[in-house]
């Protein structure tokens, strides 16, 4: 019993420490908000002393103000950049698209996520380029309107909440509580508890493993997307394009164009790839003689693309 005793109360005080500091990690955003109006190299010191486990959290925290949360990870990005962390630039550049409520922030990230990927591809021996376009990178992070250099000259105090930090005492018995009910119910499930931790584990191991899979390939096809957009756009043609690199350019188009990508294909069911493709180099501006060229198809092959994409319009269209 008394062993039981030392741990909780062990445990009770390592929680309060936890506590404490997340008070002080709430303190230190709101003081960040507040220098953002007197000195904006000030407030990127402060951010830059935030965990970056807190700024990059998928839901704001009830505390806090979401455009003062962008703000913040526009500044970790350039900080990121500056320093030469590659991946946590992206990371955070990724995370402003997926947060970002308006539709031209939602673009101007993604211009910018699209612009270091371009830096992140260039050749190693381009040093000075590379160097060049980082520090312009760079400088257009900071003078975004996203940005704290930017969001100095104006007045955001109205639209930031003040954060109520409990004391101490007040969170070490909520804590104490909450203590008190998990360890009872470790002891009625504790075998149980060690197989759902080693199966988790496994589950999380293999989500990492994943995820990562997931986003270097997504990078690389949203590149192959890219320069087959591109060529199509100043003049070129997708003559003997293989499936794998025609997902890549439908994709691509929905990445940079989501809203336009919704619209052309929401009013059909199981569009096949080559429909879609059809579908977007329309709404790019291309007429059929033009589609024709650039797939290097017949005339009767366009005329059936649109036959059988007809016939996959919805019924309540």
């Amino acid at each position: 019993m008394r062993k039981f005793v030392y741990i909780l109360v062990t445990v009770l005080l390592v929680l309060t420490a936890c506590t404490g500091r997340r008070d002080q990690n709430m303190m230190l955003m709101k003081r960040a908000e507040r220098q953002m109006k007197t000195d904006a190299q000030s407030a990127m010191h402060i951010i830059d002393s935030i965990p970056d486990t807190i700024l990059s959290k998928g839901v704001v925290p009830e505390y806090h103000n979401s455009r003062c949360m962008q703000v913040f990870r526009y500044n970790k990005a350039a900080i990121s950049l500056k320093e030469g962390k590659w991946g946590d630039a992206k990371d955070w550049l990724r995370l402003i698209i997926v947060q970002e409520e308006s539709t031209n922030g939602k673009r101007q990230a993604i211009d910018f996520f699209e612009k270091l990927v371009l830096l992140m591809n260039k050749p190693k021996d381009a040093v000075n380029e590379k160097d060049s376009l980082k520090n312009s990178l760079i400088s257009q992070l900071l003078s975004t309107d996203g940005s704290i250099q930017h969001t100095a000259a104006y007045d955001y105090s109205s639209a930031i909440k003040e954060a109520t930090i409990h004391s101490p005492i007040y969170w070490s018995a909520i804590i104490f509580l909450i203590i008190c009910l998990s360890l009872l119910l470790f002891i009625q499930q504790k075998e149980n508890k060690a197989k759902a931790i080693s199966l988790y584990q496994d589950k999380i191991t293999q989500l990492n493993k994943d995820a990562e899979r997931m986003k270097n390939s997504t990078s690389e096809k949203l590149g192959i997307g890219k320069q087959f957009y591109e060529a199509v756009t100043s003049g070129g043609t997708m003559k003997n394009i293989s499936i794998e690199n025609e997902h890549c350019f439908v994709d691509y188009y929905a990445f940079l164009f989501p809203e336009e990508y919704a619209t052309i294909t929401r009013p059909y069911n199981n569009l096949s790839l080559r429909h879609t493709t059809y579908l977007i180099l329309l709404q790019m501006g291309f007429n059929d003689a033009d589609i024709k060229t650039i797939l290097f198809v017949k005339p009767s092959t366009i005329r059936n693309y649109r036959l059988r994409i007809s016939k996959t319009k919805k019924q309540d269209i």
